[in-house]
Formats: C-alpha cells, sequence, structure tokens
C-alpha cells in the first residue's frame, strides 16, 4: 500500500505536504487533523482511518465524508450570502475534567467566503462558565476557511468540572459581528468523567 502522502498525491495532484499557495485540499485538511488526533492521542477509529485511506485511494470525497460522518460534533453551515446555521452532529459530548478534548467540526460553505470561525459557549448552570472553547491553528489550517463548499477543523473543548452540563455552542463567522446573519448556536449536554486517579 502507498503511503499516504503518495495517496496523497493521486488524490490532490500535488504531495501532501505542499499546497500552490496558503490553501489546503479536503484530503489535506483531513490528513492534517488526523495528524493532530494521533498526537495527541485522540486518534480516529481503526474503521474511520481505514475508510479515511481507502477514500484517498479511490479519490472519493463522498467517500470521504461518508468516512468522518460519525465523528463529526457539530455541522456548521453558511449560505451564499454568509448567514450561519450550525446542528449537532453524532459524536458523543463526553470530556474528562481538565483534560482538552478535540472534536470534529464539519463546515459546509455555500458562500465561497474566507470566514474566520470563533467558537464561543454559553452556560447557566454556575455564575463561572467551567468551559473553554477554541479553534486551534495547526501549520496551514487555521479558523479561517479558505474557501472550499466542504472543510473540517478541530474544536478544541475543556471543562473544569465533572457531571452532566449543557452548554450553548456558538460558532461566529466573519469579524465577529453580534448581527445574528454571521452566528449560530446550538445546546449540547456534554457528559464529564472525573480523570482517572
Amino acid at each position: 500500500m502507498r503511503g499516504i502522502a503518495g495517496i496523497l498525491v493521486l488524490f490532490t495532484g500535488q504531495p501532501a505536504c505542499i499546497a500552490t499557495d496558503r490553501e489546503l485540499t479536503l484530503a489535506q485538511q483531513v490528513e492534517v487533523l488526523r495528524s493532530q488526533l494521533k498526537r495527541t492521542e485522540q486518534p480516529f477509529p481503526k474503521v474511520v482511518d481505514d475508510g479515511f485511506v481507502a477514500a484517498i485511494e479511490s479519490k472519493d470525497h463522498a467517500a470521504l465524508h461518508r468516512a468522518l460522518a460519525d465523528e463529526v460534533f457539530v455541522v456548521v453551515q453558511i449560505n451564499p450570502e454568509g448567514r450561519v446555521k450550525i446542528a449537532r452532529g453524532p459524536a458523543a459530548a463526553e470530556l474528562v475534567a481538565g483534560r482538552p478534548q478535540l472534536l470534529l467540526v464539519k463546515i459546509a460553505n455555500a458562500s465561497g467566503g474566507q470566514q474566520l470561525l470563533k467558537p464561543l459557549s454559553n452556560y447557566v448552570g454556575a455564575s463561572k462558565n467551567p468551559f473553554t472553547l477554541t479553534i486551534p491553528t495547526f501549520g496551514k489550517l487555521t479558523p479561517e476557511l479558505v474557501g472550499h463548499a466542504v472543510e473540517y477543523r478541530l474544536m478544541e473543548v475543556a471543562c473544569e468540572g465533572a457531571g452532566k452540563h449543557e452548554i450553548t455552542v456558538v460558532v461566529e463567522a466573519g469579524q465577529g459581528s453580534q448581527d445574528l446573519g454571521f452566528r449560530a448556536e446550538v445546546p449540547v449536554l456534554f457528559t464529564v468523567s472525573e480523570p482517572p486517579r
């Protein structure tokens, strides 16, 4: 079997580590996320990983999306006018207290824009919000979209206290405007376990 870099050459027409400019292709984006999850000991399940490699080998974007479908935490949709919707994905909302977890975000961007994504959270269970949400930068893969119809990012979520916690996950796209056309929200109930002793 070819190495993943060789496979990505077939899928993208260029080596996995090289893009024509600052943009990464869909396959390159997912490979960056896949590598980062492995590096932080949060790898995709083997069946998902195998599906990813098979999709690259067959140069099948639809198969790539199917392989990742069950791992998606939230789906962000941006319409041609730049308005944003967000929906919960099938991935479990499970954390370990005090340990950041990387969760997969799928972005369907019908606007073709290069919006900057900013995640926020609202929490009403206490005076202090125990959650922090960020979209980290991994090399060329940043919180700023590159304009592809579909892109993926990782959202880092951490919670200070164990238990059941419901928050409203908010995603802003654009310049962080308060206009409802540039942000959307979805409630998520997290199960946060105590760290192992």
